[in-house]
């Protein structure tokens, strides 16, 4: 194969990922919470009923309107709907009803390390 062909493909490649990086950097970086504490409590939610939609057994009292961020409500809101209907709920999902810029803070929101180890214990905590 043509060493200049595998030079430019892999030139794509790099500026491809290079873009990715910049887009979700923008993204991360444009969506502000009003009341920090509560959207990280609440960003801890979404990541575990992503992990085990079962666990929204814990959230009975916790309504879509009791979220600081419009957003995480949103996505609070949509996982609950989806886990009642009888549906695993994923990130894929969302895709159509969330804006890319919102899609790429839940896929931040997302890459934080979450554990389901104590998870019965956890989310309550982070329902206080």
């Amino acid at each position: 194969m043509n060493s200049s062909l595998l030079l430019n493909d892999r030139n794509s490649l790099l500026v491809g990922i290079f873009q990715r990086r910049v887009v979700a950097q923008f993204v991360k970086d444009n969506i502000r919470y009003e009341d920090t504490r509560s959207a990280m409590a609440e960003e801890g939610v979404i990541r575990l009923l992503f992990l085990d939609s079962t666990l929204t057994r814990l959230c009975s009292a916790l309504q879509p309107e009791d979220f600081s961020s419009p957003l995480l409500g949103q996505i609070y809101r949509w996982q609950r709907d989806t886990h009642a209907a009888g549906f695993f709920p994923t990130p894929t999902g969302l895709e159509g009803q969330l804006t890319v810029e919102e899609m790429g803070h839940l896929t931040a929101i997302l890459q934080k390390p979450e554990s389901l180890a104590k998870a019965d214990q956890s989310l309550p905590d982070y329902i206080e």
